[in-house]
């Protein structure tokens, strides 16, 4: 029988409707990890469905989506206000799972933040609820994000174990699509600890899983650490490869944090090839970004790196530009994450009081004086907060201003003088102490240039210097290698994140590009002496032992002969 095309139309049953914001959310889960943006979209098209219904599960679980999905993003405000709305209706209707995902995405975001003592604490809830519930795929994915908190302080071996058992969970109960976020932090873990080959080994392997269950980003950032490796290891091609491919899976997911570090990296490496016009390039494009992002601690980053390449193209005005908005960035994250602490404290202190309104006429006396007293702490709590944040930016202004009236230039060759070596070098040994990382340390000798200054004058003898600084600061080619004039013949470098096998290779290099200069000496041409010291700092090694050890190494290195180098490992 021949249907008419306008045949009468049926609502759709609310039921149907819940269905297909639940399907949305499901679909928004599939994609939150390849197209961010799309499960973003999807999971507000559910929200949309289960709002108008009042359905208040599907509510919880598409604000979570989309909370996660903003993560993923960058877009850490909206990510929050999501989560902690879909928390509170979770909690409210007892959606476990959801309540759970919430906690992890929040945990994700202060660790993002650096902030891993709240990160913590969101994760431990969360654990606490997976074990109770038996969800074995989320406690899997806890337990490397807690691997996460402990690489990130140092503490590799509970990293690792918290790694390898996600790992074995994951293996156990045939989750394949996340088995590999856990196999490349094993990787990132060995190679902060400057074992490359493993570095490589668990990387490659998470790129295979990555590939084969078509996670973009745990592939995106498999090729990153490989890149990364190969970076270390002085292999620029093979990194420069591995580092485009992760940058286009990078720009395909809109995954615009990551972004920032890949271009980062990318000029570090144009820098290293003394590309100076490509590295400015990729540079620019992450300022841009990190700017749009608004997180201070990635326009620090790359304003550092701007700055000391123009100052190394000796492009001054730029490199004073960039050098005050990365002073600008630095005082503002001090702001922000004061800010962001009080805002915290502000958002748990309305929670209780409400809280406190909801029990009021079911607590006791005695109860209801305890409440009170507990919230009387956290508005001391928050006064304090306050005056701390006003010292800070108070000490930052003074730092600041100090800082602009200080001259760190050597008059005769134009680099960096001993002052500025003395401040670079204990900032650096700071930093490596807390992200437990190498750093090392070269001293330079000019051999025999007494003897050179008696033959060839003394406008030859600062001649000589001033081509040596010269060589010596274009050898050392990441942005983040310091080289500087220590005094009279004498030069060092400082070399941050750099293991012995690195330092030495950049040492032979220096050595061997003095003598091609060939520069004419009584005894056939000006060569240099070097002395490498390298280690991992922590509280046992003082840092006047490190700088000691430099030196030592310099003169155990002059006594057997000159034009050679000599290195030391504290730690052997």
């Amino acid at each position: 029988m021949h249907k008419s095309s306008f045949s009468q139309s049926h609502p759709t049953e609310p039921k149907d409707l819940c269905g297909k914001a639940d399907t949305l959310v499901k679909i928004s889960q599939k994609y939150e990890r390849t197209k961010p943006k799309h499960s973003f979209r999807t999971a507000y098209s559910a929200h949309t469905i289960a709002k108008k219904l009042d359905y208040e599960h599907g509510i919880a679980s598409s604000l979570c989506m989309m909370g996660r999905s903003s993560w993923v993003l960058g877009e850490f405000e909206e990510a929050i206000s999501y989560l902690m709305e879909s928390l509170e209706i979770s909690k409210k209707i007892g959606a476990r799972q959801v309540e759970t995902d919430a906690l992890i995405a929040l945990g994700n975001i202060c660790y993002d933040s650096s902030d891993f003592d709240k990160a913590l604490e969101y994760y431990m809830e969360s654990l606490r609820i997976a074990e109770e519930n038996g969800y074995r795929q989320k406690k899997a994915n806890i337990l490397n994000n807690i691997g996460e908190i402990y690489r990130n302080l140092g503490a590799y071996d509970d990293a690792l174990n918290h790694y390898l058992n996600s790992k074995q969970i994951h293996e156990d109960i045939g989750t394949a699509l996340e088995r590999a976020v856990p196999i490349l932090n094993i990787g990132i873990t060995y190679f902060e600890l400057n074992d490359f080959e493993k570095a490589k080994e668990f990387s490659l392997l998470s790129l295979k899983a990555a590939k084969e269950t078509g996670d973009r980003l745990t592939e995106g950032y498999s090729y990153y650490q490989l890149a990364q490796t190969h970076q270390s290891l002085m292999e620029y091609e093979l990194a420069k490869q591995y580092y485009y491919k992760s940058l286009q899976i990078t720009e395909e997911t809109g995954d615009r944090v990551n972004l920032v570090h890949m271009l980062t990296c990318i000029g570090s490496l144009y820098e290293n090839l003394n590309n100076y016009d490509e590295a400015v390039k990729c540079l620019h494009k992450a300022y841009k970004v990190s700017r749009e992002l608004k997180i201070n601690a990635l326009i620090s980053k790359t304003c550092s790196c701007l700055a000391a390449i123009y100052e190394k193209m000796e492009q001054l005005d730029m490199a004073i530009y960039y050098y005050k908005e990365l002073y600008k960035a630095e005082r503002m994250e001090a702001a922000n994450k004061l800010e962001q602490n009080l805002k915290s404290i502000k958002t748990m202190f309305k929670m209780e009081q409400v809280q406190k309104e909801k029990e009021i006429y079911q607590l006791k006396n005695v109860e209801l004086k305890q409440k009170t007293e507990e919230l009387e702490k956290k508005s001391e709590l928050l006064a304090k907060e306050i005056e701390e944040r006003k010292r800070v930016q108070r000490e930052l202004e003074q730092a600041n201003e100090k800082l602009s009236n200080l001259s760190r230039i050597d008059e005769l060759t134009g680099i960096a003088n001993r002052r500025k070596f003395e401040e670079v070098l204990r900032a650096e040994w700071y930093r490596a102490k807390r992200d437990r990382t190498p750093i090392s340390l070269i001293f330079i000798d000019i051999d025999y240039f007494k003897q050179y200054n008696d033959t060839f004058g003394h406008l030859a003898g600062d001649e000589c210097i001033k081509r040596v600084a010269k060589l010596l600061s274009t050898t050392a080619m990441r942005t983040s290698d310091f080289v500087a004039r220590y005094g009279g013949d004498e030069f060092v470098a400082v070399l941050p994140n750099t293991a012995l096998r690195g330092a030495k290779k950049l040492a032979e290099r220096m050595r061997e590009r003095i003598e091609r200069m060939k520069i004419d000496h009584y005894s056939g041409c000006v060569t240099v002496t070097l002395g490498v010291a390298c280690t991992v700092p922590d509280d046992e090694i003082p840092l006047e032992e490190f700088v000691k050890a430099a030196d030592a190494a310099l003169y155990r290195a002059k006594d057997k002969s000159r034009n050679r180098i000599e290195a030391l490992n504290i730690r052997e």
